[in-house]
Order: C-alpha cells, then sequence, then structure tokens
C-alpha cells in the first residue's frame, strides 16, 4: 500500500510540474519560467561572476603580497597595500566590473546581482579607488538591508573608510555594527577586526585590544591568524601587559609565521623582559645571543645589536651601549628608521661627552636620514648647525696656525718636509714590493680563478686586496667607513665637510699638520708662491702651494684665525653653555695672538664671561686691557659708556640681533636705503658675528630689487662656498644656479640670448589673463603613470581648491610632456611653478627630469600651436627668453 501510495505521489508532482512549465511557456513572454532562470543563473556564476571573483581574489592576494609592514609600529590586520600599489590592478579590476555589469544590466532576474554589486565595490577598492567603492557597498546596504550581504558591505565600508583615513568614519559604523544584536554571528569575527584596525588607528589601544580578543578564539590559520597573534601582543604591550604580550608572542614564533614576524615577536619578548615589571636582563641578552648565531638573521644584524645596546643603555652602561650602537651601523642597510635612531643615540651620547667633533658627525649622519616630517627633526637639525659651524671653526683653527707656522718657521718646515718625503718613499716601496711579489695577483680562493671563459676579475692580474673587486674587503670598507664616518651620501669633498680624522684628535694642539695645510696641486702656484723662501728647493715647492708666506696673505690668514677663535668662543658660550671651554681657547687666543684684528671681541667676550661668573677681579683686569689696548673700540664705549646703548640690550649679540630684526623689515618694506644703511653699519662694527650669513644673503636680495644682478650673484656665490651644507648655503646656491640658468654670466651666452631674442617665434604674446598649463619634458624612461600620481597626489595637498586636471601628449614623436590644466592666469601658474620647485618629494620622483629648466607654462593658444608645430625645443627658447 505504501508503495502505490509513493507511485502515486510522485505521479502528481510529475503532472504538476508538467502542467507548471506549461503554463510558465504560456507567460514566456512576461516571466521567465523555472528552467530559463535556472539557465540565467548558471550563466551568470559560471561564465561571469565566477571569473570576476577570481580577478578580484587574485588582486586580492597581490594587494597582500606586496604589503609592506612597518614594524615600528602596530603592523596592519588587514596586509592591504597602499593606494599607489592598488592602481596597478586597474585593468584586471575593470574586466571584473566589466562582467559584474553585465549580471546586473542582462540578468536581473537572476539570483546573483547582488553578489556582483558587492564584487564591484571589491574591484573598486582593489583598485584605488576606495570613494567608488565606499558607494558601491553602501549601495548594497541599503538595497539589501539585513541580508548577509548586506552586512558583508557594511564591514567593506568600514575597510574603505580605513583606506581614506577617515578613521572616525570607520569606528562609528563598526560600533553601530556590534551594538546591532541581529548582526551575523558567522561575520563577527571579521567585524571584530576591523573595528579594532580603526581603533588602532584612532590610537585607542586598549579598546582595539578589548576586540581583537573577541575575535581570536574564532580565528583559524588561514585567517592570517599569525599576524593577528602579533598585533595582540603588540596591544598587550602598548597596555602594560607584559605576560599577556609575550603569550601572543609566543604563539607567533610557534607557528608557521613568516621570518620577520617570527625575528620582531623575539625582539618584542627581549623589551618586555628587559624592562619592568619582569626585569629578566639575563634571559633578554640570552634570547638576543641565541640570535646572534642563527644564520637566518644575518641582514638582521644591526636590529639585535641595536636591542643589546639599548640594555646597556638602559643600566647605564654608555660606553658598552656605544660599542654595541656603532656595532649595529656596521651591519646597518636599508632601515632609515633604525639608522635614525641609532646616529642620534650615538650622537646624545657623545654630546653628554662633550665630545663635539664626534656628536656633529653623527647629528650630520642622523639629518640624512631621519624623515624632515619628524617632530625632533627641527631641534636635531639646529643642534646639528651649532656643531657644524664649532667644529668648521675649530678646523680653520688648526689649518690657519699650521699655515702660518709653515710660512714663519723655518725648522717646522724642514721637518715636515722629512715627513713628507718619508711617507711618499714608504708608499713607493710598498708598490713597489706589491709589484714585484708572483703570488699578489693570484686568488687561491676562487675556484673559477684563471679558466677561460669565466668572468673573473680577481683572475685577470687585478689586485686582489682592491676593495672594489674583493666582495669581502668592500664590505668590511663599508662597515669600516660608516662607523667611523657615519653614513654618507655619495659626493665630493666628504671628508672635507666631516671633517673629524680621529677620536683622539686635538685640536688645541697647533703642532699636528692637517693635510689641507700643504697642497701639492700646482695650479694655483702664481698667487701663493709669492715670498717663497730661498731655503726650500725649486723641486719641493710644490708642497708649499698654499703657504702664505708674503706679508697681506698673513695677514687673511691671521684675520681667518682670529675670527674662528671668536666664532667658536661664541659657540661654546652662548649655544653650547661651556663657558669653561669658550674661556680656555679665548685665553689661548690672547696669549697666541698679540696683533689680531679680533683681539678687541675676544677681550670683550671673555669680560662678560668672568662677569657671569662673579670673577671681577679677572673681569676688571681685561677691561682695563681692552681700555688701554682699543680706547675707540665699540665694545669699550659699551663698558665705559653703557648709557649710549637704549635699554639693557648692550651685550654684541643682541644688539646685532635688533639689528637683524630692523634690517630684515626695512627690506621687506622696500626701504632699500635704510636697509643698507644698518648693513654697512653692522659689517664696519661687527665684522664676523653669528648672523653675518644671514646679513649677507638679504643684502644679495636687495641687489637683485634693485637690478645689480652681478652683485646678487657676487654675493650668493660667496654664501654658498661659506656657507655649503647648511640651509642657508643651500638657499644661495639654488639662486646661483638659478642665476646661470636664466640669465648666463659669460658674454658668449648674452650674445646668443640677444640672437634669440630677435628670433621671430611661431607662437602669439599672451596676455596676463587667459587659460594656462603648467607643462613639464618626461625624460623617455620616467614611469608616466607614477609621475601623473605624484602630481596628483600634490594637487591634493596644495591645490585642491582649484580642480586641476593633469593629461599627457606626445610633442612631436619623441618628446613627451605632462600637463596640468586650470588656471586662468600668469599669477597662478607661476606660483605653481615655485612651489612645484620647492617641494622635495615631488622633486625626487622626477629624478633626472628635476632640471628647472623644463619647468614651464604656455598659454591654451599657444599649446595648440605647439601641437601643430611639434616644435618643444623652440617653445622652450621661447619661454625662456619671452617670461624670464
Amino acid at each position: 500500500m505504501k508503495t502505490i501510495a509513493n507511485h502515486k505521489r510522485i505521479f502528481i508532482q510529475i503532472v504538476l510540474v508538467i502542467s507548471f512549465l506549461g503554463l510558465e511557456s504560456i507567460h514566456a513572454q512576461k516571466k521567465p519560467g523555472f528552467i530559463k532562470r535556472e539557465y540565467i543563473n548558471t550563466v551568470s556564476h559560471y561564465n561571469y561572476f565566477f571569473n570576476a571573483n577570481e580577478r578580484v581574489k587574485e588582486a586580492q592576494k597581490n594587494a597582500e603580497l606586496s604589503n609592506i609592514d612597518n614594524f615600528d609600529a602596530v603592523v596592519k590586520l588587514f596586509p592591504f597595500s597602499d593606494q599607489a600599489t592598488l592602481k596597478s590592478n586597474t585593468p584586471q579590476m575593470d574586466e571584473a566590473i566589466k562582467k559584474c555589469n553585465h549580471i546586473i544590466t542582462r540578468r536581473q532576474l537572476g539570483r546573483w546581482v547582488d553578489n556582483s554589486w558587492l564584487l564591484i565595490g571589491k574591484a573598486d577598492f582593489f583598485k584605488g579607488d576606495f570613494f567608488a567603492a565606499l558607494e558601491a557597498f553602501q549601495y548594497v546596504a541599503s538595497t539589501y538591508k539585513n541580508s548577509l550581504i548586506a552586512y558583508e558591505a557594511e564591514i567593506w565600508i568600514v575597510k574603505s573608510y580605513i583606506m581614506l583615513e577617515k578613521y572616525d568614519e570607520a569606528v562609528a559604523v563598526s560600533d553601530l555594527m556590534i551594538a546591532d544584536k541581529a548582526f551575523p554571528k558567522k561575520l563577527k569575527k571579521e567585524l571584530f577586526i576591523v573595528s579594532a584596525e580603526g581603533l588602532i588607528r584612532q590610537g585607542k589601544y586598549a579598546l582595539a585590544y578589548d576586540r581583537l580578543k573577541k575575535a581570536m578564539p574564532r580565528l583559524k590559520s588561514k585567517d592570517y591568524k599569525y599576524r593577528r597573534n602579533f598585533v595582540a601582543g603588540q596591544l598587550a604591550m602598548l597596555n602594560n601587559q607584559p605576560l599577556e604580550a609575550i603569550k601572543y608572542f609566543n604563539k607567533v614564533i610557534k607557528s608557521n609565521a613568516p621570518y620577520e614576524f617570527n625575528f620582531y615577536s623575539r625582539i618584542n619578548m627581549v623589551r618586555l623582559y628587559t624592562q619592568k615589571p619582569i626585569h629578566n636582563i639575563g634571559k633578554g641578552k640570552n634570547i638576543l645571543s641565541k640570535m646572534l648565531k642563527d644564520d637566518k638573521n644575518l641582514d638582521l644584524l644591526d636590529q639585535i645589536y641595536y636591542e643589546l645596546g639599548m640594555i646597556e643603555f638602559s643600566q647605564g652602561q654608555k660606553n658598552s651601549a656605544l660599542e654595541y650602537f656603532k656595532q649595529a651601523l656596521t651591519y646597518s642597510k636599508d632601515n632609515k628608521v633604525l639608522k635614525s635612531k641609532i646616529y642620534l643615540l650615538v650622537a646624545e651620547l657623545y654630546f653628554e661627552k662633550t665630545n663635539y667633533l664626534f656628536a656633529q658627525k653623527y647629528y650630520d649622519s642622523a639629518v640624512q636620514v631621519l624623515n624632515p616630517e619628524s617632530p625632533d627633526y627641527k631641534a636635531i637639525s639646529a643642534r646639528h648647525l651649532i656643531l657644524t659651524d664649532l667644529i668648521t671653526n675649530l678646523v680653520n683653527i688648526s689649518y690657519q696656525d699650521s699655515l702660518l707656522r709653515l710660512a714663519k718657521d723655518a725648522d717646522f718646515r724642514r721637518q715636515t718636509l722629512i715627513k713628507i718625503k718619508e711617507e711618499e718613499r714608504r708608499k713607493k716601496e710598498e708598490e713597489e714590493e706589491r709589484k714585484n711579489n708572483p703570488f699578489e695577483n693570484q686568488n687561491f680562493n676562487d675556484p673559477f680563478a684563471g679558466i677561460p671563459g669565466q668572468n673573473n676579475v680577481q683572475g685577470q692580474g687585478t689586485d686582489s686586496r682592491f676593495p672594489f673587486y674583493n666582495p669581502q674587503l668592500k664590505t668590511k670598507g663599508e662597515g669600516d667607513f660608516v662607523q667611523l664616518w657615519g653614513n654618507r651620501q655619495l659626493g665630493d669633498f666628504w671628508r672635507i665637510q666631516s671633517i673629524a680624522q680621529s677620536e683622539n684628535n686635538d685640536l688645541y694642539k697647533k703642532n699636528d699638520i692637517s693635510d689641507t695645510a700643504i697642497h701639492q696641486d700646482t695650479s694655483n702656484q702664481i698667487e701663493f708662491n709669492t715670498g717663497m723662501p730661498e731655503d726650500i728647493a725649486k723641486e719641493d715647492q710644490k708642497y708649499f702651494v698654499k703657504v702664505p708666506f708674503d706679508i697681506k696673505l698673513q695677514e687673511n690668514a691671521e684675520k681667518s684665525l682670529g675670527e674662528s677663535y671668536f666664532k667658536a668662543g661664541t659657540i661654546y658660550r652662548n649655544k653650547l653653555s661651556e663657558p669653561i671651554r669658550a674661556k680656555e681657547i679665548l685665553e689661548q687666543f690672547l696669549e697666541k695672538y698679540k696683533n689680531n684684528p679680533y683681539r678687541e671681541n675676544v677681550i670683550y667676550l671673555l669680560i662678560k664671561i668672568y662677569e657671569n661668573e662673579g670673577n671681577s677681579a679677572k673681569a676688571n683686569y681685561l677691561k682695563e686691557r681692552l681700555n688701554v689696548e682699543f680706547p675707540e673700540s665699540k665694545f669699550n664705549q659699551l663698558l665705559t659708556n653703557p648709557e649710549l646703548v637704549k635699554g639693557e640690550r648692550n651685550s654684541p649679540d643682541e644688539i646685532i640681533s635688533d639689528q637683524y630684526e630692523l634690517f630684515y623689515h626695512k627690506y621687506k618694506e622696500q626701504d632699500y636705503k635704510g636697509a643698507i644703511a644698518i648693513y654697512d653699519s653692522i659689517k664696519s662694527q661687527y665684522s664676523g658675528n653669528d648672523m653675518e650669513g644671514k646679513f649677507e644673503y638679504v643684502y644679495g636680495l636687495i641687489m637683485a630689487e634693485q637690478k645689480k644682478m652681478q652683485d646678487y650673484y657676487s654675493i650668493m656665490s660667496k654664501i654658498a662656498a661659506n656657507y655649503s651644507g647648511t640651509p642657508l648655503g643651500n638657499l644661495a646656491d639654488d639662486r646661483v644656479r638659478a642665476y646661470n640658468r636664466f640669465f648666463g654670466n659669460d658674454s658668449t651666452k648674452n650674445s646668443k640670448n640677444d640672437q634669440a631674442k630677435n628670433k621671430i617665434y611661431p607662437f602669439k604674446e599672451s596676455t596676463e589673463k587667459e587659460e594656462y598649463y603648467f607643462v613639464i619634458n618626461i625624460a623617455p624612461k620616467m614611469d608616466m603613470n607614477m609621475l601623473k600620481i605624484a602630481f596628483s597626489d600634490f594637487n591634493r595637498d596644495f591645490r585642491s581648491n582649484m580642480g586641476l586636471q593633469i593629461t599627457t601628449s606626445f610633442v612631436g614623436s619623441e618628446t613627451r610632456v605632462l600637463i596640468v590644466t586650470g588656471f586662468y592666469n600668469q599669477k597662478d601658474v607661476k606660483k605653481y611653478i615655485e612651489d612645484v620647485m620647492a617641494n622635495n618629494s615631488l622633486i625626487n620622483s622626477l629624478k633626472s627630469t628635476a632640471d628647472k629648466k623644463n619647468f614651464m607654462f604656455i598659454s591654451k593658444i599657444n599649446f595648440s600651436i605647439l601641437l601643430k608645430e611639434k616644435k618643444w625645443d623652440e617653445y622652450q627658447e621661447y619661454f625662456l627668453n619671452t617670461y624670464l
């Protein structure tokens, strides 16, 4: 009976299906039937959605692989790369969006429409268009309310806000979802993680840690569990929960995590063990010792030595800490953040020891690698400039003193000449020995040495000791160089700029000869050989080219030496609060140089130092000495008649500072006559003051305003040479380069410019108010897309209200130009060019294109002519002679 009943039920179902299909076929034109809908869903899923989804998953994987973690901060819970990198996914994501749009427009009645909208949002997200992604996710969340896909879209809304750095919005949306009791349990793990990420970006680490812990029990290994454990450990550290942090870092170490996470988990554990409340120094050092022996850490030895140094530093063992920090620098490679930390620590340690020679060197290296946006950058840069100024003056004292001694002391000249020749003889013998050694050029450690066909430099008779041909020696040499000189950019005269020769240098001992005190270059003998003594043989004169035998040259050397003594004493006293050192060097000067032009300056400065100490006897003695030696001196008048100076500001430094403010004010007010009068007064009365460079620079600007361009060029060239490597010197150097580029300084160039001005160009004269374009010629190898992104970021940051547009074009077959449109007068486009040229980040992105002659503007009409004529070089010439 049951069998008959079952057959009857099946028969009835078949009849109903057939009847249903028949009815469906009758109304086929109004609504697709069951079979057709299943066909639509199948095609939508497997022909379109599946392929689009695969592309998006691949883009997501690429975004995760290209992410670079910053272990100096809390790492990302979602390892997505930055917007610029995501843009490379655009072609694949556009293809995925195209497939999803096909489902939405052609398969509206299928089940994959909502999924397609969500996938469009993801595609926009992974091509870096977060605003478009946000719109798509918000559409899904509002259109398909209370569905699983709507809640998933809301999670992606939070991710989009985070990528847009709108952290307040991200946290607000995630908080609403957490409060929603209907939120699906299936998605709560992702919700807690994304909420924690937003809170981390806000700096709310305690709440972020609480949210992340709620997600941890739900995690599986495929969910980047090692990354979430690592972040949990970091947050526990920040919340002062060391035992919790160690628990999470141990989980990372025991997991199959990438090695960097394993390494930094151990480093963080060392920090936890060596700090309170755990404070187990031995255990921390033991972990680091094992890490030093692990071959996998060869590229991270700098970090290990840094941590060892920090342990010693925290224990007050500053000498051993210094050695570890130097070891870290020896192995340091590309970690600029770590380098800057170490350079600063070493600089501070030397500064604390009052070893300003080495402190300046390491501050110099720190400034080179430190991010200018760092809050400490200005203070560090200022201290670096102070020490650079001090060391420059101390070295000049040693240099000029050596020159003067060579000029005046025949015995010292003979001793010096003997030393030089002995050194030359020794080097020559070593060279001969090397050439005559049959085994010198053989490389027994190279299995391919001497084998024909092998690219073996050492096997071809090259000296294996030459570091550039020997990888081991090269690596060692690089490490030794960094440890001694710090991190240096490639460039000429680095040693002169670095100044320091060894930690045991004594700049106060004038018996030591600087390697620049005697010069073997004979190209300038005419100027310096005047008065060459007869006791110097003709063949030996080349060694004394720079020695000032002439009386006038000796006077110049003594003036330079006195100025350096005075400046060094001023820096010690006023900027480093080292009155004892200031007294030492100034007293030494007074004893040694009786007729130096700076003698009155030095006496006055010593008087102020002794007065501050309360040593009235010494101060009064020097006052009497100043009055006797320099009765008409301005300094003497200040001491004997203080009422001559209004108020209480009666020290030279204070007077000079006040006068500079007045001088600059008059320059800004275009009272050039009044400004020049102040300049002349300061120059005559306070020559060699600490603000002399600033006075000279502004005076040069005044010369330019008065169209005295040769004077302007001469002043800026002098400042660029005298203050090389300082911000002031760099400013002057930029102006010298601009002058040479746009004005020229020789008759040949001026003649060419005159010919160019008389040339007839196909371009039309432009007015002040018409549409202009900014244009720049791009080098063939430049990545145009990256350059467009750089300019887009610049426009967003500095010209967001102008609606500027960026495009590119070819002007001729080979000349490629980037164009920025949206300027409606010359003033705006000129200011834009000035700001671009002043933006170091943008200039660096231009690389070989950073020659400023390429930065031009062009009217819309002339750009049309340029596209037609295709004569870029001709327009460049027209621009230089018309607008500059």
